[in-house]
Parts: structure tokens; sequence; C-alpha cells
């Protein structure tokens, strides 16, 4: 636990940029908690989503949040209005935003496909937007890590928390964040994109054939130069005046895999679950070693996906997680 000195050094902010939210939650606290099994598609179907948005609002609801703050939308629902259609997600999410102040704390979760699609803004290094699948998706599209910023980041004032948890494939820039924490570990650092049965796996998706790519996009090979530029121009357009933490599943070129929670038969999101296990294991985690605690818990298990962090203005990982 540190001490209110170290909290007050921690939370200091240069001259000149927002102030940062207070060390504990002043405000209200919302979520919104999104899982799609995909229970009407032929292909692509998923198993561990549901349970995943049921994990995690049980979770919030011992961290302070109250059933009437949190809107949860799956595809088992009863209630077409917590289906989670593109147009019921869009909703969801300007709800979350809706009328939020200083010392407010907000949670996204979203658990089910992801894809990509080109980028025509010129932002992403790899030509593609990352995306998530609705439950329509296919009569409806997908909606875009722009889309995502758009309505979840750029209109939050400063001193509010915002903590979103992507559990799909391809999520590590899910919401176009410009600061990506990079562990100090070096165990990290050379992990293996192609090991053999991980790539194997990926061949024999077969919802990976629903979404088509230009090869153009998927290869196209980026100078330093131009890599740089991209950086410097996602800083200055995306930079947040709110505290943004998100933790993805995997890097973008990754998929995000489920596990069976040992004793039962269910299945679950092998990262929203490191997620949940890490912090009841420690509850004082700073966001550096949650991060940590969790590639270890999913590398332990067999894993070869790489939780992601990243950052919507420039903040020290070594701030508690508090959300």
């Amino acid at each position: 636990m540190l001490s209110a000195e170290q909290l007050a050094q921690l939370y200091q902010v240069a001259p000149g940029e927002p102030p940062l939210p207070p060390p504990s939650v002043t405000g209200t606290r919302k979520a919104v908690i999104i899982g799609i099994n995909y229970l009407h598609q032929t292909q692509g179907r998923l198993k561990g989503c549901i349970p995943d948005a049921n994990n995690i609002e049980q979770f919030l609801l011992t961290r302070g949040y109250l059933p009437a703050n949190i809107r949860k939308l799956t595809d088992d629902s009863q209630n077409y209005y917590f289906v989670p259609t593109k147009a019921n997600m869009l909703q969801a999410m300007q709800w979350l935003v809706t009328d939020v102040r200083p010392g407010d704390s907000l949670f996204f979760h979203y658990s089910g496909h992801g894809g990509q699609e080109p980028d025509p803004t010129g932002l992403e290094e790899d030509g593609l937007n990352e995306t998530v699948l609705p439950v329509d998706w296919a009569q409806n599209g997908m909606i875009n890590d722009d889309t995502i910023h758009n309505i979840l980041v750029r209109p939050l004032p400063p001193g509010v928390r915002l903590t979103a948890i992507f559990d799909s494939c391809h999520s590590g820039t899910a919401m176009d964040l410009p600061y990506i924490y990079h562990a100090e570990d070096k165990a990290y650092k050379n992990a293996h994109l192609k090991d053999d049965a991980f790539s194997n796996k990926i061949k024999k998706d077969p919802f990976k054939a629903l979404i088509s790519l230009p090869a153009a996009a998927t290869n196209e090979l980026l100078s330093k130069n131009k890599r740089a530029a991209i950086k410097e121009r996602l800083i200055q357009q995306n930079t947040s005046k709110a505290m943004v933490m998100m933790i993805a599943g995997c890097r973008d070129e990754q998929k995000s895999a489920d596990l069976t929670v040992q004793g039962t038969a269910t299945a679950t999101g092998a990262m929203s679950w490191a997620f949940i296990q890490a912090l009841n294991a420690n509850p004082n985690h700073t966001w550096a070693s949650l991060i940590k605690s969790m590639r270890d818990f999913l590398h332990q298990k067999g894993f070869q996906q790489m939780p992601q962090m990243s950052m919507g203005r420039r903040v020290t990982p070594y701030l508690p997680v508090v959300f």
C-alpha cells in the first residue's frame, strides 16, 4: 500500500496538463458490459463471452458498482434493448459517458469477436482499423476503433477515469489510444508470434474467412519516419483529457482465447479471467504489476496471447489500479 506522500507524488502532472482524477473515486461509478456468443450464427459461434459478461458484472458489484449503474448486453438477453446489436451497443456507449463529472469512474468491458478493416485516416501503422463485431454485424456492419474513441474517449473531461477491457482478437489498439505501455521485463519483449500450434489455431478458425482484407493493407511496410509521423499525429489528435486506461486481450495481430475454469465445464475468456484473478489475489495492484500478473497467468496456462495496456494520456504505470 502506497503512503499518502507517494500517492501525491504519483498523481502530480506537468504544468499546463489537465488534472488527474483523485486517488480514490469521489463520484459515480458506471459500467457497460458486453458479451456476445453469436448464438444465432452457424459460423463463428463462441462459448466464453456471455460468461465473461456475467463474471465481470459480479466482480464490479464487489467493488462499489451499483446494479442501477451497470448496463449489460448479451445475446441471450430476453430484453431486446439489452441484446448487443450495433445500435444498442452504440447507445450503451453514449449512455456511459453522458453527464460525467470530475471524480466519476467509468468501466467498459467487451468480450466477443474482434476484426480489422482498411483504415482511411492514415493513423494505423498496419493500415488497418481494429473493430468489434455486434451480433448483427453481417447486416449492419462492425464498430471500428475510430468510432469507439470518438464516443468513449474524446468527450471525457479532466478528472474522470475510464477503464476499458477488450477481450477480443486484434484488440491491441481497439481504442486508438496514443500511449502504449512497454514492460521493462525483457521476458515479454521477444515473445514469439508465429508459434506453429498458435498459427494452426488461426488457420482453422472458421470465422477468419468471414472478414476479407485487401492484401495491400496487410502487407504494407512502413518506414521508421512514417511510423514516427503517425505516432505524432495520434498523440496530437487522440490524447485524452481524462485518465483512460485500456487493457486488450492481445496484440493487433493476435487472437484471444478461451479457457475452461478448473472443476467446471464453463468456458470464459482467458484474458477476462486473468484480470479478475489478478485483482482478487492482490487488490493493491499498480497498472504495471497488474499487466505483468495477467501475462504471467496466461503464459503459465500455455497461452501465447500477450495482453496490452495503453493510455489516453501520459501517466505513470505505477499508479494504483482504481476504477
